[in-house]
């Protein structure tokens, strides 16, 4: 048995502590096997690579007609949101923080880049017709 005062060992017939004389054997401090242990997993490092590169799909949909000069279609807005929201909940998770933070962060990069988009194609559209 150990004091659980000190942790000093004791003998198993010893009523008090021989280093700190508080008395032994009334409580005991949980061993290890008697400890509850909380695991916590991270979100597998899979899906955040599955995510990435439809991010990545959601980009080109995106950047590819306004280098071109073509209008951007309103509908690749939302999606953009979506998967940076996703990408960022995931990657967030995983390095243990809150995943909604990452997920209004990553939704606000997404309607960025929407904007720097349509701002892009605009651009090049009457850069090309001056």
């Amino acid at each position: 048995m150990h004091c659980t005062q000190c942790g000093t060992l004791a003998s198993p017939d010893a009523k008090f502590c021989a280093k700190c004389g508080s008395p032994i054997g009334e409580t005991e401090k949980p061993t290890e096997a008697q400890a509850v242990t909380v695991v916590v997993s991270k979100p597998r490092a899979l899906w955040l690579y599955i995510v990435g590169i439809l991010l990545f799909g959601a980009y080109a949909a995106i950047f590819i007609p306004a280098i071109v000069g073509l209008n951007i279609n309103p509908q690749v807005g939302p999606g953009s949101m979506f998967w940076n929201g996703l990408f960022f909940y995931l990657w967030w998770k995983r390095r243990g923080r809150k995943g909604w933070h990452g997920a209004l962060v990553g939704s606000v990069i997404g309607l960025f880049a929407f904007f720097a988009a349509a701002f892009i194609s605009a651009l090049i559209r009457h850069g090309a017709g001056g």
